[in-house]
């Protein structure tokens, strides 16, 4: 028996989840007499950063039109308490659901005409009776009905008849008449403006409650609209500009739309209810993953670190998203909430869908604060460290792939990559080209001998890099085997040692840093030392430095400026002593220590006793 009443609860609760996010709304037409539900083409403006006449700020809700016509009438959606009726200037309820429903405010009731202490506003059936001058505390008076709303249960006489005050609504009750208040234009727009809130007591707080962007989030999450279904949406990396120098940022344009819903500020099937967009970064030789491993640990595919931000933005429009995570909010020029659209600059949406005059299905999302010589230990919203060489850099010379994940008000995900259709996939590559290639270490071994040649290039703290003592080994004539590291990817690279002369195409490793040669023995020459001459070009054409005492670092794309000057040809900084070589001396010593020789490479003959080491001439 417990066991059932435990599943019972358990129904109980998610059927209470459902019906908390599929909210129906509905109007009534002016004069009519059918109770219709609001469609997708009733949506006027979606939540979060908009564009309207040329100006942008953010929409704390979305807007419905029924008609143009001022005095439709709109419902409650949910039951619920009434927590403030604002009657002067712009009017607008809000209503705290109750048993677990969604709070909700409703906006532009009624016209610009203010009432006053014993002069009410009509309009139709309904009567706004003010309360309170200070607060502009309300009743809204349903003749129809022979009801009234308001904060205060209790009565209101109105032409000498009492009519009853309640303070709740049940689903279905009409709460008020669409019109324009709050709204000084010409030719006002006639409109509901639908809020959802996370905290009814921010809500009322004041007088700007309502108009907290933290404790709004996007209706469209909780609203069962028709008709169809939700929209597929279309997303894309539209255009990377990588830009180069120490003042420089680089920025990724990209494009989330509703495909197929045509050009205009109203659509019949879709609705734009876009909240989270991520733009991920990958190296190209790196393999693909499903789009829901993205950015996880041990993904390849990451937000790119700016200096300020990490590339997403979050609308905050989500209701289990508590508090708000809108992203980024700083510094200025990357806070999407500002009275300023995204572009080149400045993080941030660019928006179209429902735009007066040019309204297209779609809004551009920008990513403006990428770095691509930022230093890999950069941390975020401190000051900005550059790489000084391609060790540092946080994002290596290469080839790299940006890719766009979209979720929406009620988590469905949209990604550039069509899992069904490959050949439509959508990613854009593009290629960081900062420094020019050097040989950064060199290894050389031989099968059978326990010595091992190694020799690099390390970075001081001052960004320099210091080339490692030639190492004191020496190998038999026979073959070698030589690893080049190269400081990035390589499309060649090329070994001379005496006639031996080979240009490698295909590195070791995907990262197309490490490149094996085998030397034959009759390409080396005996009792001698054997010389390396390595070149070679990176994946973007770049030719070899001849060492790495000054990295170019380059300053512009077109034309190509580097800075310190390019020093290219062959690396000449590797050598090997190749065979060993039998002395036969006779040496007479006074007196009777034991004597130690031995034989350096590059050294004349010595030999030590207990008293000090002595130079023999030979």
């Amino acid at each position: 028996m417990k066991g059932k009443i435990i599943i019972l609860i358990l129904c109980l609760i998610a059927l209470t989840t459902i019906a908390q996010n599929n909210y129906v709304f509905q109007y009534k037409l002016r004069g009519g007499t059918n109770i219709q539900n609001f469609k997708k083409r009733h949506i006027t403006s979606d939540y979060g950063p908009r564009n309207a006449q040329g100006t942008s700020y953010w929409h704390r809700g979305i807007d419905l039109q029924s008609s143009q016509v001022v005095g439709d009438i709109a419902y409650s959606p949910c039951p619920g308490i009434i927590r403030k009726i604002s009657g002067t200037g712009y009017k607008y309820i809000i209503i705290e659901g109750t048993n677990g429903h969604r709070h909700f405010g409703y906006g532009h009731f009624f016209k610009n005409q203010n009432p006053e202490i014993g002069k009410p506003v009509i309009l139709d059936s309904f009567v706004l009776i003010l309360l309170d001058e200070e607060d502009g505390n309300s009743i809204i008076l349903n003749l129809e009905t022979g009801t009234a709303i308001g904060v205060t249960s209790g009565h209101v006489t109105y032409n000498g008849h009492e009519y009853p005050v309640s303070n709740t609504v049940v689903a279905g009750s009409p709460i008020g008449p669409m019109g324009f208040s709050g709204l000084y234009s010409n030719n006002p727009p006639v409109h509901l403006h639908l809020y959802a809130f996370r905290n009814v007591t921010t809500a009322i707080t004041g007088s700007f409650g309502h108009n907290v962007i933290s404790n709004n989030y996007d209706p469209m999450a909780v609203m069962n609209i028709g008709p169809g279904p939700r929209t597929n949406f279309q997303c894309r990396v539209q255009n990377v500009g990588i830009n180069y120098g120490a003042n420089s940022n680089s920025y990724f344009k990209t494009r989330v739309e509703m495909p197929g819903a045509g050009n205009g500020n109203t659509y019949t099937d879709d609705m734009y209810d876009v909240d989270l967009v991520e733009l991920f970064l990958k190296p190209s030789y790196k393999e693909t993953e499903q789009v829901s491993n993205w950015g996880t640990a041990n993904s390849s595919y990451q937000y790119y670190h700016g200096a300020h931000t990490k590339s997403y933005i979050n609308q905050g429009g989500r209701p289990q998203d508590n508090p708000s995570p809108i992203y980024p909010i700083s510094p200025d020029n990357h806070d999407i909430r500002r009275f300023q659209t995204g572009n080149d600059q400045s993080t941030g949406v660019e928006p179209f869908a429902y735009r007066d005059y040019v309204g297209k299905p779609w809004d551009f999302f920008w990513f403006s604060d990428f770095y691509p010589r930022i230093r890999k230990s950069h941390i975020i919203n401190t000051n900005l460290e550059l790489a000084r060489n391609n060790l540092e850099a946080r994002y290596t010379d290469g080839n790299y792939e940006a890719l766009l994940r979209v979720y929406t008000s009620v988590n469905n995900i949209h990604s550039s990559v069509n899992s069904n259709n490959p050949s439509g996939d959508s990613l854009t590559s593009f290629q960081i080209d900062n420094f020019v290639p050097f040989v950064q270490k060199v290894e050389i071994t031989q099968d059978g001998s326990d010595d091992n040649y190694m020799r690099q290039w390390n970075a001081t703290p001052s960004g320099s890099m210091v080339l490692s003592p030639l190492p004191n080994v020496s190998f038999e004539q026979q073959n070698l085997q030589v690893e080049i590291t190269a400081s990035e990817a390589m499309s060649e690279v090329e070994l001379n040692i005496n006639d031996y002369s080979y240009t490698a195409t295909a590195a070791s490793n995907l990262e197309q840093t490490i490149w094996e040669f085998n030397v034959p023995a009759n390409a080396l020459q005996l009792h001698a030392f054997n010389e390396l001459q390595i070149g070679g070009k990176d994946v973007h054409g770049n030719l070899m430095q001849k060492d790495a005492n000054q990295i170019p670092i380059r300053q512009s794309a077109a034309p190509s400026v580097f800075s310190p000057p390019l020093g290219n040809g062959y690396d000449e900084n590797h050598k090997v002593y190749i065979g060993q070589q039998d002395i036969n001396f006779t040496f007479e010593p006074s007196g009777s220590q034991d004597l130690t020789v031995q034989f350096f490479p590059e050294s004349p003959l010595r030999w030590s006793n207990t008293t000090g080491q002595y130079l023999i001439q030979i």
